[in-house]
């Protein structure tokens, strides 16, 4: 995978607790080129860097249970803050819910992390 120019390789999330840090790190390095640019692609920077994204976002979360929706939202609103947009989080709607928010959002260029489970 090659973001602004930097080459990432496979990356996956280093436990079963990184999901959301490891989609705050992709998003972050699809919003901004110089964040994307200053990262260690190596597998081993990329767990260090879940890693360090997981301490910022859980302060108080226990980090066993993940990361919380809105810490996820407020770490990729980090990236955004140039662009004057700030990321949220809502629940799905269930079955008549057309994510028609998500849709949108994505369409327009922006990364959209979405929990499911």
């Amino acid at each position: 995978m090659r973001i602004w120019g930097v080459e990432f390789g496979e990356v996956r999330q280093t436990d079963g607790f990184t999901c959301g840090p490891t989609s705050v790190m992709i998003a972050g390095a699809l919003l901004d080129p110089a964040y994307a640019a200053a990262l260690d692609t190596t597998a081993t920077g990329l767990a260090l860097e879940q890693h360090r994204i997981h301490r910022a976002t859980n302060m108080i979360w226990p980090r066993r249970l993940g990361t919380t929706p809105w810490g996820v939202a407020a770490a990729i609103s980090r990236h955004t803050a140039a662009f004057g947009v700030r990321y949220g989080w809502r629940f799905c709607g269930g079955r008549g819910d057309d994510l028609r928010d998500v849709v949108a959002a994505v369409d327009s260029g922006w990364p959209v992390a979405l929990l499911i489970g």
